[in-house]
């Protein structure tokens, strides 16, 4: 079975014609009935792990006083435990196990917040997320799912920030921001390098998309902000980086025929711009001016997205 890029690879390197690579699509990559069936159930499934953890999660804080130590504490791991068995033992569907998984790695932090609350171990935010990381790192790198990646990611960024508000006062604001730009474009950039030689490196489109949709948002807010409000020496490094996000990501659009790509590096480049309107015009001027600008642009960039998608060089 062919994925999108398979097919586009082929394309490139043969003489498939456009009623050839449109019946390849239809039948390796386009959804039938029958995927979207399967997809509302694991979507479905998925949801409900995430409604039973999150009760768990709001059974301890509800009922917090009126629960023996050892019970809260008890009762908490006997639930991970089990979660971890049947991902582990049972014979269910991959996506499922990988599933109750990332339902475990969110029990490891109520887990540490029930035990630090209980011994009141003097932890600050930074000290647990840090621990939470650490604790579901190797289920991350063995089971090398999206789910996990995703919720991994989001543990770092979160542990990261508590780190830069608590624990130090030598990084600024700006510095923050580039660590963060980095720190994510160089993950996705290695995994996107590596995914093309290594099967085990392959991760799901809608994770690419959410961490390039993640950087593009943070790059955008620090060049922004730097721009309107405190123009520092680090936004020089800020636009820097910034125009090589654009740049590579422009190129991965182009070569992987990646329209989200491709629609949000202009987006962020206009929201950008309007930074500039506040310092050359008016204040009474800024608002219509940008609104007028973003109206125009944003209808150009759909009429240019709609014009590329249905044009044969982007098929083929």
């Amino acid at each position: 079975m062919m994925d999108r890029e398979d097919i586009y690879v082929i394309t490139r390197n043969s003489n498939w014609s456009t009623e050839k690579v449109d019946a390849a699509l239809k039948q390796d990559v386009y959804n039938d009935t029958t995927a979207w069936k399967k997809f509302f159930r694991l979507f479905l499934l998925i949801v409900a792990i995430g409604f039973v953890t999150a009760g768990i999660v709001f059974f301890f804080t509800y009922n917090w006083y009126g629960l023996h130590k050892f019970l809260k504490i008890g009762l908490i791991e006997f639930i991970l435990f089990t979660t971890i068995m049947v991902a582990l033992i049972a014979k269910i569907h991959e996506l499922i196990k990988n599933i109750l998984l990332t339902a475990a790695s969110v029990l490891v932090g109520a887990l540490f917040a029930v035990y630090g609350q209980i011994y009141q171990s003097g932890a600050t935010a930074y000290d647990f997320f840090l621990a939470w990381t650490v604790f579901v790192t190797v289920w991350v790198l063995v089971t090398n799912h999206a789910f996990l990646w995703a919720f991994f990611l989001y543990l770092v960024n979160v542990t990261f920030t508590f780190y830069v508000q608590l624990e130090t006062s030598r990084i600024t604001e700006g510095q923050a921001f580039l660590i963060v730009l980095l720190m994510n474009g160089i993950w996705l950039l290695l995994f996107l390098l590596l995914s093309n030689k290594f099967d085990y490196f392959k991760v799901a489109n809608w994770l690419k998309n959410l961490v390039f949709i993640y950087i593009v948002s943070v790059a955008t807010l620090s060049v922004w902000e730097g721009i309107a409000e405190k123009f520092e020496t680090i936004l020089y490094a800020l636009i820097a980086c910034t125009l090589l996000i654009y740049l590579l990501g422009l190129k991965y659009a182009f070569a992987k025929k990646n329209l989200l790509f491709l629609a949000i590096v202009p987006f962020s480049f206009m929201v950008i711009l309007t930074a500039f309107s506040g310092k050359v015009l008016p204040k009474e001027w800024v608002f219509l001016v940008n609104g007028v600008f973003i109206t125009v642009s944003v209808g150009y960039l759909i009429k240019y997205l709609l014009v590329i998608q249905k044009s044969e060089k982007w098929k083929s």
